[in-house]
């Protein structure tokens, strides 16, 4: 007869909780949920408090001799809609570190040391990283307040300032009127929704975080940058209300705003991925007394696929590396106005991105964007020269169409040319076909198969933004939510161990690329100030200073910034780097010798620049810390000189800016509470002893330890 020894495991942990929020576990076994938040099992109040927040427990049944790798996280939970479906669940914040926390109970139980104590969120194996949650099935719903959002009619209401204060409206209940007149009543309208609403002003120097609103909301001052979100897994009910009071910065301590009025927002209003919205203001005797301008924002979770905890990279960087050279398009732009240097091969091809890796980069730069049937293709402008020939005539002339309006059979077969060739009187040739590895156009997923594991991509994804003029880069551009599906999940299908960074020049787009998945990290592009392009209307890209209080708000691992802005003042270098954030630099400014090595020195994480072989010898810095990793085993006699050499793909090319070799599992240890663990085999025969007469195993009680 054989029999399966279990382990009652007590996990115990210390958090600081928000109202609302429980603490979960979750793990690599069915037991804890296989990584499934949905299925993580909820953890109870000890009653135990500090100044460090609430201990919170729960006992687990552990398969004998099962190694189990779990996270502790804080999250708020809902009940299904239906029996038979899963509970819904947001997370709030959750162990982010790259290895997970891992326990041995056998190992443990039977060790002369062991000690009772209580885990610190987030913390362990002497690193702290705790993270934010994403859409796990939930939308949310953004109102941005910028260029001076609030018109009031009356000239005495115009040289005041106002607080402005978002309340959810659960609509659900809209059926619930009152007898006497059409007011909705405050009980069934009003009501604070399943996730409070959270602000930040992200330019200036304050509220750059996202916290809960003030009683009486916040002060919108102009040049400000106001955003109000929330969260609901049923938005097409989630609607809100915005109060106006009057500020008076001069009042003394206890001083009430006045109310003065008010606006609804309803889903019907706001339908679209994201809009600009203009709703009158209401007075207290509910006649229009202004109006409030804003644009609003939904992200959507990821269709057909879903996300879990077992591993993220989204905030990870080895900031003791040296900085990493990063081949702008492969090896440089090739196409251009000017009489400048230009690339050797062709941009954003194959070939391109294979000589870059061959000459010792760290990671390439591209562009992906997708075709008419939806497929992500490699390319940086918004629209490809197609060769045309005339009517009656034998001339051939270009005519510009947009990448998205060709499918990616059309745009591999018909000869096409860079738009800045239309000015350029080149000799078409309609009869020449290049080699397939400097055909451009190729796929995002080829780009996996095809190069080097050691190579890293940042990935630029593109999307139309609208210049300061009023144009856009593109019209009509793709529906934001299913573009950024595709191309997210062609990337967390595909990509493998492959190091990753996520970037656009579109803020939006970062923030529904951070909150669509939990894998990789995201960064702002910037264009700074400058004199070289037309700025975007979007002031967020605007200066280093706002764009690194917006990645900070929302999360992002860094922003990547033009040279330009960095060589005029390089004490933003340090000021952005004591945010936590890291910072790469772009510009035609990385083309110089000198300028490269004196931005390494000022402390920048990664430089983008063009033919990257001309700027010294370089080795991918990845290959040399695995080579140097092997070397190491060897002298250690861990592994023979036999063992696989560095150049193909394992576990150390890692899908992360940190991914490295898999250190010594963090086993937490365990205390029994029920015998003496002085002798460990004696104690494990005498363990499977412990029969019952209907042949069951008792569960052996421990407790998780705390410090490591």
């Amino acid at each position: 007869m054989s029999h399966n020894l279990t382990y009652e495991v007590n996990f115990r942990v210390r958090v600081d909780t928000k109202p609302g929020e429980v603490v979960c576990i979750v793990g690599d076994t069915p037991r804890l949920g296989s990584w499934n938040p949905k299925k993580a099992l909820q953890l109870s109040r000890d009653g135990h408090h500090n100044d460090d927040g609430e201990t919170w427990s729960r006992c687990v049944k552990i398969p004998e001799l099962q190694n189990v790798n779990y996270r502790f996280f804080c999250g708020r939970i809902f009940e299904a809609q239906h029996e038979e479906e899963a509970c819904d669940i947001i997370v709030t914040q959750w162990e982010a570190n790259l290895q997970p926390r891992q326990i041995t109970p056998l190992a443990y139980c039977t060790s002369e040391d062991c000690q009772v104590g209580v885990a610190e969120f987030g913390k362990y194996d002497g690193k702290k990283r705790i993270d934010g949650g994403w859409l796990t099935g939930q939308t949310e719903i953004r109102l941005h307040l910028y260029n001076n959002p609030l018109h009031f009619w009356k000239t005495r209401h115009q040289s005041q300032s106002y607080s402005v204060k978002c309340t959810p409206m659960d609509l659900r209940y809209r059926d619930c009127l009152m007898d006497d007149d059409d007011e909705v009543s405050q009980d069934c309208m009003v009501t604070q929704g399943p996730v409070p609403v959270e602000a930040a002003v992200l330019n200036g120097s304050k509220d750059n975080d996202f916290h809960e609103q003030d009683r009486y909301g916040m002060i919108y001052e102009d040049g400000d940058y106001m955003v109000f979100k929330a969260q609901a897994f049923e938005p097409e009910f989630l609607g809100f209300t915005l109060d106006f009071y009057v500020n008076n910065p001069s009042a003394s301590p206890g001083y009430v705003p006045k109310h003065v009025g008010y606006a609804y927002v309803l889903p019907v209003n706001i339908k679209e991925s994201k809009g600009t919205k203009t709703f009158p203001i209401s007075g207290l005797k509910h006649r229009p007394i202004g109006q409030i301008t804003f644009e609003y924002l939904i992200i959507k979770p990821m269709f057909n696929h879903e996300c879990n905890m077992e591993v993220s990279y989204a905030q990870h960087w080895k900031r003791q590396r040296r900085p990493v050279d990063v081949g702008h398009r492969g090896m440089g732009t090739s196409y251009a106005e000017s009489s400048a240097r230009l690339a050797p091969v062709r941009e954003n091809t194959i070939a391109s991105l294979s000589e870059a890796a061959s000459h010792g980069a760290d990671f390439v730069e591209f562009d992906v964007q997708l075709t008419k049937d939806l497929v992500p293709v490699v390319y940086h402008d918004f629209h490809v020269a197609l060769t045309l020939r005339k009517k009656r005539k034998d001339d051939l002339q270009l005519f510009k169409v947009p990448v998205r309006d060709l499918t990616l059979e059309q745009l591999q077969a018909l000869k096409t040319h860079h738009v800045i060739e239309m000015s350029q009187n080149k000799d078409l040739n309609i009869d020449t076909v290049d080699a397939a590895e400097i055909q451009p156009f190729p796929t995002l997923r080829q780009l996996f198969q095809s190069l080097d594991p050691h190579l890293g991509f940042n990935i630029e994804i593109k999307y139309s933004m609208q210049l300061k003029s009023g144009t856009f880069e593109s019209e009509h551009y793709n529906e934001r939510n299913a573009y950024l599906d595709i191309i997210l999940k062609e990337i967390l299908e595909h990509a493998g161990k492959r190091r990753l960074v996520l970037s656009c020049f579109d803020p939006d787009v970062c923030t529904m690329c951070r909150l669509k998945q939990n894998v990789y990290p995201v960064t702002l592009l910037t264009m700074g100030v400058t004199a070289l392009w037309e700025p975007y209307m979007d002031i967020r890209t605007h200066t280093i200073p706002v764009g690194a209080n917006f990645a900070r708000a929302e999360g992002l691992l860094g922003i990547n910034v033009h040279t330009e802005d960095l060589l005029k003042d390089p004490t933003l270098i340090k000021k952005v780097k004591d945010m936590g954030l890291i910072l790469i630099c772009w510009g035609e400014d990385n083309h110089d010798a000198n300028n490269i090595t004196y931005l390494k020195q000022q402390g920048v994480d990664g430089l983008i620049y063009d033919r990257i072989s001309e700027f010294g010898t370089k080795e991918n810095v990845f290959k040399m810390e695995k080579e140097s990793k092997l070397r190491l085993l060897k002298d250690m006699g861990l592994i023979s000189s036999s063992s696989r050499s560095s150049s193909g793909s394992d576990s150390d090319a890692g899908s992360s800016s940190e991914r490295e070799s898999p250190p010594r599992e963090i086993m937490p240890r365990l205390t029994s509470s029920c015998y003496n663990a002085s002798s460990p085999r004696k104690e494990l025969d005498r363990s499977r002893s412990m029969v019952d007469a209907a042949g069951n195993v008792p569960a052996r009680k421990f407790s998780l330890q705390a410090s490591h």
